[in-house]
């Protein structure tokens, strides 16, 4: 599924096959040359056929078991015209593009027998329907499903009028279910020829001028496949129909890491590893290195191994890795060691197995087929390798190279794993088997029908070409090599054994190298850091001691701006509070009292005594009252004075009250007289002390002046303009004292952690010296693993941390797990060999891929087990894995991945759980059959930007976006600075894990580093 799967990305995605698809029906179907010598003729309008033309009918002997066809091309269109027409359809005749059109290219074509009858359904050049649909509608895009509907129909209706016309041969008759008395009469005329043509170009609505009316290729094929063709033969774009399954895949978000990373790049953010020594070194630890490698005695260059690493490292599960390998970077090296570690990886699983037997799980019945096949552990799905390419020499030079027996190291020229079948693969027709030419079964070149037929008549029934079914003399297939394996091979539990042993030793010998390199690496970081930090004691401890001088400098001047400050502050503080006395005696002497101390004070007197006796006079009438209260008559009394008694009392009462309220009130008016005399007095007395205490401050302030030193009329805002100039002067000396406190500091710590550095680093290189010590060696005979700060050009020819018996025991252990292998097959024999007899039925085009369980993944798994490598063009890919689905081939590498249209790798992709992406995105460009305008045109109808155009970017462009790890490339390939600024058609480009420059180098990478002279 797509990652965090949105319909925009998932759209996106359809978009982007549908462009390449697009691209693809516009592809010219080119027919071969004219050439006698292999019976290619041109057919003009009245020339004969090869069934006519006598001469023609000399040129094809008999041959037993075999019959003669032709192929005919019709309609070979003049492609300057088509190219013309296209662009004048594109609204692109006003846009300059130098564009050298290809050779003419067919209609269509079909198949004729001997007798010059039709023998097969045509085959319509898609460039027919692609240029007639862009014709009528530019802006619309090209609909895949629309092109398979016109050639139904197209097919349907030509199937109509060859029946009409009876030119059909009797095998096809046949196979249309037709009388073959009726439809089979006459051979093809021109007539014939030019009214299927014509019922071609109605049906597409585009009628191109004809450069070459027909051209026919006879070829010989057996009579069971008389009317059938090769892959080769095959008019339209090859790819085509593998980009119409992807784009079914993506629609059901059928889609694995590899293929969504190819198409959407990496979010991780870009480390450029050219420019970056310590990422570099990371790319080599010893501890990243697999356990497994090629068995050859040169080991690999700098970056070679840092991207064997990287491989195995970031491709542990799945995705995709992009390697930059111009040519002479020893990209086959790398290859190899790829190769061999996958090999061990799957030896490692075979190892589980009890017996090689049980790695088969169950078996598997074929509907109409009498023995069934098995299926295969589920953890042996995973170590296909795919060897993919645009170009045909590419792959095979790979597959071809890896069986050589040049290929092993000297001191492995001995060693052979099934060498007898290698040899009969490599010999020539001349020769049964060329015994010598291979040391072992690694490899074998597959892809087209061809090679296939050929490679299934070698490694199944050991038969020469051109030989029929009779065993070749000397020609061993792999079912003779298993059965004499089985007699003289170890048994199973001895090969586990010897592969354990090995492992142990690759092991052991690889830790021995991690504690090695980890402790030189150590010793060495500590020996730079302690070296650096004595070099800097002497500068150090020099800028402690000046940097104390200036802080006391800077110390005793800011004293003095303080002082000085201080000072003025002081008296600016006098002058201001002699100014406010003064000013406070002067309103003291305005508010000065105007009364008479003197009479006030004898009027208080009398106003005492005057309050005294109002206190008198009020007492006794207030006794003389209460007394008056207690005389009330009693009741008799008043009763004997008839009431008189009573009034009388109560008359004499209001009398006395009366006289109480008049003392009260003489004795209120004599206390408030007095008061008020008491308020005018105090408020005398206190302006009095205020006046004293005014004047009193006023004088000690002018003595405080006149300590100071400052004249008693001197203006204080005078002072305060001076005392802010102090205060800057002092802001500015206590600032600069900080700083030289803070410098000062800061040399100290910087000489305490560089004292602290010498001991500690110290203590790391005695410790380190220890490990190495303990492992057996010493710091001189390590001397070759210390490069971390060597020159670039120097580094680029090391092989890191090579140790001849660690290289020896990774070796060992490849050969060990080839041996391990051989066991198994033996082990495993009849059950391999049911597989292999399915496969061969599958691989010859008998068994179709939809009546097996998966598709043909058991079987190809199984493959493998006896051939770890097979190459294919990706021309041939979607035909030689037709039922393979999303993430089923554990390993595809791609080569020469600058040369290829991003559009070829797609179906391999998809197919891929691991791609690893091996090119030069500036070697060649992708050759274009299409006007680079017309390509972006088509991109624009279809929403697609330029980063998926094929005219601009290669697969090895696509892959490296994907990669995090690599360098910015200039244009002639020098590295840049690193920028992420830069960006891909800016004059430089993004290329992932270079082979030729790592960690700071231009120069291309070493195949053949020296190797150690001695174990370390």
């Amino acid at each position: 599924m797509f990652e965090r799967q949105t319909e925009i990305r998932v759209q996106t995605a359809l978009q982007i096959i549908k462009y390449w698809l697009s691209i693809e029906y516009l592809q010219p179907a080119t027919a071969p040359d004219e050439d006698a010598k292999n019976r290619v003729w041109t057919i003009e309008a009245n020339g004969e056929y090869p069934w006519q033309d006598q001469i023609k009918i000399r040129t094809q002997p008999y041959i037993e078991k075999k019959v003669w066809q032709s192929i005919l091309y019709v309609g070979l269109m003049d492609m300057s015209w088509v190219v013309e027409n296209l662009r004048k359809s594109l609204g692109l005749l006003e846009e300059q593009e130098e564009f050298q059109p290809s050779k003419p290219a067919a209609m269509l074509s079909f198949t004729v027998d001997a007798e010059g009858r039709i023998a097969s359904d045509i085959s319509i050049s898609s460039l027919v329907w692609a240029a007639g649909k862009i014709r009528h509608q530019p802006q619309m895009p090209l609909d895949p499903d629309e092109f398979e509907d016109f050639c139904t129909q197209a097919v349907s209706r030509v199937r109509a009028l060859v029946v009409e016309r009876a030119v059909l041969s009797p095998a096809y008759a046949k196979g249309c279910g037709l009388d073959a008395d009726t439809v089979c009469k006459t051979p093809l005329t021109h007539d014939d020829i030019a009214a299927i043509r014509e019922l071609v170009e109605r049906l597409a609505e585009y009628s191109p001028q004809i450069a070459v009316p027909v051209r026919a290729k006879t070829v010989s094929v057996s009579i069971e496949a008389n009317g059938d063709r090769s892959d080769d033969e095959i008019l339209n774009s090859f790819i085509a129909p593998d980009l119409k399954l992807v784009q079914d895949a993506v629609r059901a978000g059928d889609v694995g890491v590899a293929f969504q990373s190819y198409l959407f790049g990496t979010r991780e953010a870009k480390k450029d590893v050219a420019n970056d020594r310590n990422a570099a070194f990371a790319m080599v630890a010893p501890e990243k290195f697999p356990l497994g490698r090629w068995a050859s005695e040169h080991p690999l260059a700098f970056a070679q191994q840092a991207g064997v690493n990287t491989i195995f490292e970031r491709l542990a599960d799945e995705g995709i890795f992009s390697i930059n390998g111009p040519p002479g970077t020893g990209k086959t090296t790398l290859l190899r060691d790829v190769v061999a570690q996958i090999v061990v990886q799957r030896a490692l699983v075979l190892a589980e197995f009890g017996s090689p037997e049980k790695a088969f799980t169950k078996s598997i019945r074929i509907e109409g087929q009498q023995y069934p096949y098995y299926a295969i552990d589920e953890r042996l799905m995973d170590f296909g390798i795919v060897v993919a390419s645009a170009n045909n020499a590419a792959v095979e030079n790979v597959t071809r190279e890896l069986p050589g027996i040049s290929a092993l190291g000297k001191g492995y020229g001995s060693y052979r794993h099934f060498a007898d079948v290698a040899d009969t693969l490599a010999c020539t027709e001349r020769n049964s088997r060329s015994p010598g030419a291979t040391w072992g079964l690694i490899s074998a070149v597959l892809g087209n029908k061809a090679n296939r037929s050929d490679f299934i008549g070698r490694f199944w029934f050991a038969q020469q070409p051109e030989r029929g079914r009779v065993n070749a003399t000397g020609a061993v297939s792999i079912q003779t090599a298993l059965a004499q394996e089985a007699e003289r091979s170890p048994s199973w539990d001895d090969a586990r054994k010897a592969f354990s042993a090995a492992l142990d030793r690759a092991k052991e010998a690889l830790a021995r190298v991690q504690k090695l390199a980890q402790a030189l690496l150590r010793h060495d970081q500590a020996k730079v850091e302690s070296d650096k930090a004595e070099a800097g004691l002497p500068d150090a401890r020099r800028e402690v001691t000046r940097l104390s001088e200036t802080l006391a400098a800077a110390r005793q001047q800011r004293d003095l701006r303080q002082a000085a400050f201080q000072s003025l502050s002081n008296a600016h503080k006098a002058l201001v509070e002699r100014d406010t006395l003064q000013q406070k005696l002067q309103k003291l002497d305005k508010s000065r009292p105007t009364l008479d101390v003197e009479k006030k004070k004898r009027e208080k007197n009398d106003a005492e005594l005057g309050v005294r006796q109002a206190q008198r006079a009020y007492d006794d009438a207030r006794r003389d009252y209460e007394n008056h209260l207690a005389l009330r008559p009693g009741g008799l009394r008043n009763l004997l004075s008839l009431g008189k008694a009573l009034r009388e009392w109560e008359r004499e009462k209001s009398e006395k009250a009366a006289k109480v309220e008049q003392a009260r009130t003489a004795l209120d008016a004599a206390e408030n007289r007095l008061r008020g005399i008491v308020a005018q007095l105090e408020q005398a007395e206190s302006w009095h002390k205020r006046w004293v205490k005014a004047s009193t401050e006023l004088n000690a302030a002018l003595g405080r002046l006149r300590d100071l030193g400052v004249a008693q009329d001197a203006a204080a805002e005078g002072v305060r303009q001076q005392m802010a100039t102090a205060e800057a002067e002092f802001g500015r000396a206590h600032a600069a004292m900080t700083a030289a406190e803070q410098a000062c500091a800061g040399a100290q710590v910087k000489l305490g952690a560089l004292e602290r550095a010498i001991v500690g680093n110290q203590a790391i290189m005695a410790a380190s010296l220890g490990e190495i010590t303990r492992n057996g060696t010493t710091l001189e005979a390590l001397g070759r693993w210390r490069k971390f700060h060597a020159p670039v050009d120097e580094l680029q020819l090391w092989a890191p941390w090579d140790d001849e018996t660690a290289r020896e025991a990774r070796a060992e252990l490849f050969l060990a797990a080839l041996d391990l292998h051989r066991a198994f097959l033996a082990g495993a024999q009849k059950r391999f060999a049911a597989n292999m007899r399915v496969f061969v039925e599958l691989l010859q085009g008998s068994m179709h891929h939809s009546r097996l369980h998966d598709g043909g993944a058991t079987l190809w798994n199984t493959f493998f087990l006896s051939v770890p490598v097979v190459s294919t063009t990706f021309a041939s890919f979607g035909r030689l894995f037709p039922g393979l689905g999303r993430e089923s081939i554990g390993w595809v590498l791609v080569d020469e991945a600058g040369q290829a249209t991003p559009q070829l790798a797609a179906g391999a992709l998809w197919r891929a759980r691991r791609a690893v992406i091996v090119g030069d995105p500036l070697q060649v460009e992708p050759v274009m059959t299409v006007p680079k305008r017309a390509i972006s045109a088509l991109g624009r109808t279809l929403g697609v930007t330029e980063a998926w155009d094929p005219s601009l970017h290669s697969v090895q462009v696509l892959a490296d976006r994907a990669n995090p790890l690599g360098t910015w490339i200039k244009q002639d390939e020098t590295p840049d600075d690193g920028n992420e600024d830069g960006n891909e058609d800016g004059g430089r480009i993004w290329v992932g894990s270079p082979c030729g420059s790592i960690a700071g180098a231009s120069a291309r990478c070493s195949t053949s580093p020296t190797p150690s002279p001695t174990r370390a």
